[in-house]
């Protein structure tokens, strides 16, 4: 499954790394997400979903994203990896974001998951790909998970602090074996810390934004399958342009080591249990157009994992801020130092 995938563009796209422009003033590029990618999740994630920097009382944003993603590696316990076929996901994302108080910060966002998956020629089909319904060359598509959070700004000084809480809640309950499926169909309340920063004057126009989190995961067949993860930005901010460097690792606290055999009583539902772990690395670019609109890019794709599943991510999107009667600021965000 290419959950995770959706996930790391979630962190990475939907978490305010986008330069806006807001109330004519232009607003540095922050951390994306997702994706939010996940993209993301995907795979991760992904929408200003998680930024250090966040709106302000009576002001947000939204975000539409598409999502395109490219697999079929799957590694094993060791790291090693085979690749028995193509996996195929071509995703929609909308976000959005808005500032309750000065302090307080709500985000959400929703995935429709499209996706196939095609054996490789002249392989023999395996027990997975047997039992299987939806690994069957043709595309499907389903609402995946439903996506809420809240953000706190505990620090407005030059570093910027937002601990946040997320709830990660299914939309139903959609297919969870095979190599297309949706998703994992797993409950998650994630606590986390963003901590972002602007680097003048060390590096004028360039900044950082880190986040640590855990995840207290539904658990299946009495595992424990709460996972840690960390992820990183820095970009640089050119005005109307700007680019960014992001990555980040992932480790699941519990779980099976995979593959396992159809004799196992796991075999069923190996999908969600594997004892994942995994890093990724990739980078965008935002131009601002227009007023309060930015168009964006990100490319993600999986460094090294184990128990897991590798993936190659493009996502593209337009994001736009906006103002209510309840603002009362002219700027959304901190301005980058002069």
């Amino acid at each position: 499954m290419w959950r995770r995938c959706l996930a790391i563009l979630t962190v990475s796209l939907n978490r305010g790394s986008k330069p806006l422009r807001c109330c004519g003033s232009r607003l540095g590029a922050l951390v994306v997400c997702r994706a939010f990618f996940w993209l993301f999740a995907i795979c991760p994630t992904v929408p200003a979903w998680a930024q250090a920097w966040q709106p302000a009382r009576g002001e947000g944003s939204g975000t539409i994203s598409y999502q395109n993603v490219h697999g079929g590696d799957h590694y094993d316990k060791f790291g090693k990896i085979s690749n028995p076929g193509a996996l195929r996901s071509s995703n929609i994302m909308v976000g959005f974001d808005y500032g309750i108080t000065e302090r307080i910060a709500v985000s959400a966002e929703l995935p429709y998951v499209v996706s196939k998956f095609t054996l490789r020629e002249g392989a023999t089909p395996g027990p997975h790909q047997l039992h299987s319904t939806v690994d069957d060359s043709n595309y499907r598509g389903t609402l995946q998970d439903f996506h809420a959070r809240i953000q706190y700004d505990a620090m407005k000084e030059t570093v910027q602090l937002r601990p946040f809480f997320e709830a990660i809640i299914p939309t139903h309950a959609y297919e969870t074996f095979g190599h297309s499926a949706p998703g994992m169909r797993l409950k998650e309340y994630r606590m986390g810390l963003n901590v972002g920063r602007w680097l003048d004057p060390l590096v004028p126009r360039a900044y950082f934004n880190l986040q640590p989190m855990y995840s207290f995961t539904e658990s299946v067949a009495d595992l424990n399958l709460d996972h840690v993860s960390v992820a990183l930005e820095v970009g640089y901010d050119l005005d109307r342009f700007a680019i960014r460097a992001l990555g980040g690792i992932e480790k699941r606290l519990g779980g099976v080591q995979l593959p396992v055999p159809a004799s196992s009583p796991y075999f069923e539902i190996h999908d969600r249990i594997g004892r994942e772990a995994f890093s990724y690395a990739g980078g965008g670019a935002t131009f601002r157009w227009g007023r309060n609109t930015d168009l964006f890019a990100v490319f993600s794709k999986t460094l090294s994992a184990k128990n897991a599943h590798g993936y190659a991510t493009l996502t593209t999107g337009v994001h736009w801020s906006f103002k209510t009667r309840r603002s009362r600021n002219t700027l959304r965000f901190p301005e980058r130092p002069r």
